[in-house]
């Protein structure tokens, strides 16, 4: 059974990296991405992703701002992605399921 796979990143080339990696993953389907917290927000409550890759950082926002705002009652799992760790413990405060570094690697997916 495929798990449902959103990208959230106000950087399109981090995206497109991502992308590429979870392409090994065959139980893995990226439904869709986007760059912004209003976007990701409306994204996550519609979609309702199985797992969500959401970076710390967003234009004019965070990505604890758009966990903050969602409605739904059985939250996905959240990985988040960040290019300091910085951020880390307050990741696990969300309960993420992981905290990875950028520039993401295959070494760490594997």
């Amino acid at each position: 059974m495929q798990k449902s796979v959103l990208i959230i990143d106000s950087d399109q080339q981090a995206i497109n990296n991502l992308k590429e990696l979870l392409t090994e993953f065959d139980f893995l389907k990226v439904i869709d991405q986007c760059a912004t917290a209003i976007e990701a927000i409306d994204k996550i409550n519609t979609l309702k992703p199985d797992i969500v890759y959401l970076d710390t950082q967003l234009n004019n926002s965070s990505g604890f701002d758009v966990i903050d705002n969602i409605t739904l009652s059985e939250k996905p799992v959240f990985i988040f992605t960040s290019s300091s760790n910085k951020d880390a413990l307050k990741a696990f405060d969300y309960a993420a399921f992981d905290y990875l570094l950028k520039p993401l690697n295959k070494a760490r997916f594997f």
